[in-house]
């Protein structure tokens, strides 16, 4: 038996085009985007689809979303962006779609670090190319 969950009441405030970007359902993303789902709505971290996207190594939710508008350079709550947490998980593909779509490369968070210096930090120097 399927339960459906009621995402309005969702305390971590996350909706299903969160849910749909993190497992990579780019079907799921464009229908909530088709539906008037907001693209950059904000869970409690200030993390939109596209950053949760992003930090997962979801490409195909990325392009998704880049396609419906989504901010490239949005931030969550320490001023990490989707090409930052990218970075940090090494997710090369997502990098590159990111680049591709205009992502700022010298934005700085809250410890005034670059996705250049998350990259170097954490060995993805496939990232760092």
């Amino acid at each position: 038996m399927r339960m459906e969950f009621d995402w309005s009441v969702c305390e971590l405030r996350w909706r299903r085009i969160h849910h749909c970007a993190v497992i990579g359902d780019a079907d799921g993303v464009r229908g909530e985007l088709a539906g008037g789902e907001a693209v950059d709505v904000k869970n409690i971290w200030c993390e939109t689809a596209l950053l949760l996207a992003a930090k997962a190594g979801r490409v195909e939710s990325v392009a998704a979303l880049l396609m419906g508008g989504a901010s490239v350079d949005a931030s969550n709550y320490v001023n990490d962006t989707a090409l930052q947490v990218a970075c940090d998980g090494g997710h090369l593909e997502c990098v590159m779609e990111l680049l591709e779509r205009g992502a700022r490369v010298n934005e700085k968070n809250d410890i005034r670090s670059t996705p250049l210096h998350i990259a170097s930090r954490n060995g993805h120097v496939e990232c760092v190319r």
